[in-house]
């Protein structure tokens, strides 16, 4: 089992879990986050827009 599913009581946590809490934060902080961004070689997790910086 790699390391970003661990088990904890009868759920299993995965990536999915980890990047839907952490872009919920971001959102919540006032962060300019665009999740599942298309680049050049395939898609981005997350990208955070800054306003001179993506």
């Amino acid at each position: 089992m790699n390391n970003l599913h661990k088990e904890k009581g009868s759920k299993i946590l995965s990536e999915g879990y980890f990047h839907s809490n952490i872009h919920l934060v971001l959102k919540l902080l006032g962060v300019n986050v665009i999740s599942e961004d298309a680049t050049n070689i395939g898609r981005i997790d997350a990208a955070i827009e800054l306003i001179d910086k993506i």
